[in-house]
Parts: structure tokens; sequence; C-alpha cells
């Protein structure tokens, strides 16, 4: 009798020789089918143990042809699981490009606005109205300022008027920036006693480390995010809120560490995104408790 491998070479199934006569008849079929095969046929009849070696062969080449089918289907199924898995990637690169192009597109309108709404501002000051005008239409670090010394640093230390202040310090790139004497724009305001120079200049600086660190906390975390959630979440939010609740989503709102105790429900009442605190507090599990929770400034979500 012959073992015949069907599945490995562990897993032997015996035939026997009357099996091998009906298998014999069939290959002896098939091969007639084949052109120039008469030759073949006549050798393996004149010859019994070349005709075995033949049907030995022409069986481990059947055997060998569903091994090779099998291991088809199986690349196929792997192939099928890929490229379901690549669709869905291709889906989320599709979300964040049109995220992307509304930012940008939301950008470019703000910035115009802002450029139309300074033609509307009246300084005393022109020296100061220009570079506003300058900063907004140009950007701050396009601006070239005698040995450090900003617009920023002249309004904190000569203007009484906490507004300008904090229109600098909001549009500055960094508002802790030095000048050639080594003093910030908010040590000015101290040695001038400009109290309310002084209390806009270290809220907006605690503002903008707030999010930075957030935004920092946000990036090392990436690699967990995932943007399974993102048809649920509102519109219009802005980039930090979104990443943020998407966090919380995909680890828990338990499982989130926040800087300085400022979570994602106190930027969201800061930024005075309604839909993002009603998202919160509605749809993301153990928000609701925390609504009264202080951060490190003993500041709740509600006093933003």
């Amino acid at each position: 009798s012959f073992l015949v491998s069907q599945q490995s070479s562990q897993n032997l199934v015996q035939i026997n020789p009357t099996s091998i006569a009906a298998i014999a008849q069939n290959v002896v079929r098939e091969v007639s089918s084949i052109p120039g095969s008469e030759l073949l046929l006549r050798q393996q009849e004149l010859d019994p143990v070349r005709k075995s070696e033949f049907l030995n062969q022409v069986l481990l080449l059947n055997l060998v042809d569903a091994s090779v089918e099998q291991e088809l289907i199986e690349y196929r199924q792997k192939c099928t699981a890929e490229r379901n898995e690549i669709d869905l990637l291709k889906q989320q690169l599709k979300r964040i490009e049109t995220r992307r192009r509304k930012l940008e597109n939301d950008l470019r309108h703000y910035h115009l606005v802002m450029v139309k709404m300074v033609e509307l501002i009246s300084l005393e000051h022109a020296h100061v109205y220009e570079s506003l005008k300058a900063i907004v239409k140009f950007g701050w670090d396009s601006m070239k300022w005698r040995r450090g010394y900003t617009v920023l640093h002249f309004v904190a230390e000569c203007l009484d008027d906490a507004r300008i202040v904090e229109l600098f310090a909001l549009l500055a790139t960094d508002m802790n920036g030095r000048d050639a004497s080594g003093k910030r724009a908010l040590d000015y305001a101290r040695k001038e006693r400009m109290t309310e120079n002084v209390r806009v200049l270290e809220k907006v600086r605690k503002q903008k480390f707030v999010e930075e660190r957030t935004q920092k906390f946000l990036l090392q975390n990436n690699n967990l995010l995932q943007n399974t959630v993102a048809e649920e979440l509102p519109d219009n939010l802005t980039p930090i809120l979104h990443d943020g609740i998407e966090t919380i989503l995909k680890l828990g709102w338990e499982q989130v560490r926040w800087p300085n105790e400022f979570t994602i429900l106190h930027l969201a009442c800061q930024s005075g995104s309604l839909p993002a605190v009603r998202f919160l507090l509605e749809k993301v599990p153990g928000v609701a408790a925390y609504y009264a929770k202080v951060d490190n400034h003993n500041q709740r979500p509600i006093d933003y």
C-alpha cells in the first residue's frame, strides 16, 4: 500500500490496493487527454516498475497541488484581513486630512478677520500701532527687535492699559523672551509697578503653560490614540480639545493624569466650547463626578 500525506508529513492515511487501482485508472484517463502522452502511456504499460513510479509521481504532484492550494487560501485570507486594516487606515487618514484642510481654512479666515480688525483699533502710540499691524499681517517672528526689546516689553513697561498688554502677550511667540539686559516684559511691568499689566501677563503665562503641557502630554501618548470614535465627537473642536477627548475615550477618564490637575474639562470651559463641555459631561463616563474638581490654582472648570 501507499502512504499518502494529505495535510502534513505527520498526518498519514493508508490507501489500499483497490483504491490505488481506481486512482491509477483515473490518472491514465487524465494523462490520455494531454497531447503527446500516448508514447508515455505505452512505455508505462510495457514497464510495470516505471508505471508504478509514474503513478507515485502523479499522486505526489496531486498532493502538492492540494497543499499549495490550501496555502493560497490561507494567504488570501491574510491578504483580506490586511486589506481591511488598510481600508480603515485610509478612512482615518481621510478624516485627518479633512480636519487639516478645515483648520487651514479656519486659520486663513481668522487671519483675514484679524487683519481687518486691526484697522479699527485706535492707539495713541503710532509705533505701537504699526508694530501691531505688522505682527498681525506677517507674524511675530518676522519682526526684528533692537537688543531683543520687543513691543511687548515696551507696552508692559510704559502703557497703563492691560488690554493692549494682553493682546501683545497673546500674539507673542515667546512672552517670556528676554532682552539684551536679561529682562522679560513681566520684569519691566513689576519694576514700574504696573499692577494690571502684571496681572494679565501672569494670567496669559499660566494659560500658555497649561496649553503647552497638555499638548505635550497628548503628543507623548499619540501612539495610544485611535480615531475609531472620531465620528462621535462634536464638530468645530480645537485640535487640542479634539485630541484630549480622544485620549479619554481611548484610555478612560481615571487613567489620564493632567498637568497641574488642569483637566480637559477645565480646558473646555476655558475655551468656551459648550459642545465639548456637554459631550464630556454627558458622554464620557466619570467626568460628571469631577465637575467641581479644582486644579493646582484652586480653580474649578466653571471658574474658567
